[in-house]
């Protein structure tokens, strides 16, 4: 190949420019400035050389084309991977796995990786495209269900944050009354985060933290029945369910969310704010983004896996506060700031706008609301939650008015009231799509 002709010429050395213009030539979007961590990437090759994801290491190593490191006209090295998928690709026959940036993600059946340039990579925000074309980004999770062992790593007061990086999501309380998982909540600042333990209070009570249940729930409520004046028969009934049957199925949903992202690694969120398209909510750019009531929009959000995943490999729902906060730790992260507002000129508007406008409205030269590819989490709408206080319910993240109400931003937490009208809620909240996989190994959502 042309590297060993460059290498031969130059003693056994090669320099970045030749390297850079040799993989330039067979493979598309080599970047000018080749960077460090080059031979851990996968490379695509042009359309007149085939249709080809190849990892430079292989290439460099000399492994391509032999037996054991893909076929002799350079095919994919996914195809010699069972159980794993490279981009573009669709998970048939089960979900597969996907390698990244030293990291796995779970594709879901009858899921296509992507193949766009800055949509294959774990971390920069792994894309994976729905049978209907929505689209969603994978979201890593290390710790899932709190282990006491680690309690000391538990970051508990302000001061902890950014020092103590131990973040489960949730803790097993397993109690007679409330079997099950309860979700922990974190409040967050520009250093990192911290335990939420309740309302008044930011800072921890002492105890341990199974026997603090209560305090976690009275903080910010589970996914459950708010109150006889707010899920009401009545409201409910719109949506096809009773005030018992919600109770079990947010409970159940919820139990099955936490072990399948502990199985799995991670869970997938919606890359744009719910659109509405032939009467069902949608995740795709350009979408009118759908607002009104939180039951019409649960009611939508979990028919979502329902009408367009044939196999059943994810279950869909309404954005919990857990998977939200999870998406804010996985952010901080990988450096983005979550905390900050955004204020790019949105406060004027006087509705949502269509998933992933370019703000300021009308300027040529606008930017996109995106953070590792995921859309309008520090603006257009507030974004309903499963988790509600009082007689409201959590919202999350920037929305179009209150982007100058300080530093706020995708981290941000408010309240809403609950109502059962359509347009009461208007041109303000509406909610973004999670998915789970439906697989919890040797456990059961039951």
């Amino acid at each position: 190949m042309d590297i060993l002709e460059e290498q031969v010429k130059n003693d056994g050395e090669i320099t970045e420019s030749e390297l850079q213009k040799v993989f330039s030539k067979y493979f598309e979007n080599i970047p000018a400035d080749l960077p460090d961590n080059f031979t851990e990437t996968t490379v695509h090759t042009k359309d007149e050389y085939g249709d080809y994801y190849i990892k430079v290491s292989d290439i460099w190593n000399g492994k391509f084309g032999e037996e054991d490191g893909g076929n002799e006209d350079g095919g994919n090295e996914e195809e010699n991977r069972p159980g794993y998928v490279g981009p573009g690709d669709k998970a048939e026959d089960g979900n597969k796995k996907y390698e990244s940036d030293g990291q796995i993600a779970i594709i879901p059946e009858d899921f296509t990786v992507s193949d766009k340039e800055g949509e294959t990579s774990i971390d920069g925000g792994l894309v994976v495209i729905a049978p209907d074309k929505s689209e969603f980004v994978w979201i890593p999770v290390k710790d899932a269900i709190y282990d006491g062992k680690k309690d000391a790593d538990l970051p508990k007061v302000e001061g902890d944050a950014g020092v103590k990086t131990y973040t489960p999501l949730a803790v097993n309380i397993q109690t007679e009354d409330d079997p099950g998982y309860v979700t922990i909540l974190y409040n967050f600042c520009k250093n990192g985060l911290w335990l939420k333990y309740n309302n008044y209070d930011n800072y921890y009570q002492g105890g341990d933290i199974i026997n603090q249940g209560s305090d976690l729930i009275n903080c910010e409520l589970e996914p459950r029945i708010l109150g006889e004046t707010v899920d009401t028969e009545a409201r409910l009934g719109k949506i096809g369910l009773t005030r018992a049957t919600f109770q079990e199925e947010v409970l159940k949903r919820q139990n099955e969310m936490i072990l399948s992202i502990d199985y799995n690694g991670g869970f997938y969120v919606a890359r744009y704010e719910v659109g509405l398209e032939n009467e069902n909510f949608v995740s795709k750019k350009g979408a009118n983004v759908e607002t009104g009531s939180w039951y019409n929009l649960y009611d939508k959000s979990k028919k979502f896996s329902q009408i367009n995943v044939p196999s059943k490999s994810v279950t869909s729902n309404l954005m919990y506060n857990a998977t939200y906060d999870a998406m804010c730790m996985w952010l901080n992260e990988k450096n983005v700031d979550i905390t900050t507002n955004w204020n790019k000129g949105l406060t004027a508007q006087s509705a949502v706008q269509p998933s992933g406008t370019k703000y300021p409205l009308n300027d040529p030269n606008g930017e996109e609301d995106v953070v590792k590819n995921i859309y309008d989490l520090r603006g257009n709408g507030f974004e309903y939650t499963m988790n509600g206080i009082w007689e409201t319910r959590i919202t999350r993240g920037g929305g179009y008015y209150r982007n100058d109400y300080g530093d706020m931003g995708i981290c941000g937490r408010w309240t809403a009231q609950i109502s059962d009208s359509e347009s009461d809620a208007g041109h303000i909240l509406t909610t973004r799509m999670v998915l789970y996989i439906n697989d919890f190994g040797n456990e059961s959502g039951q």
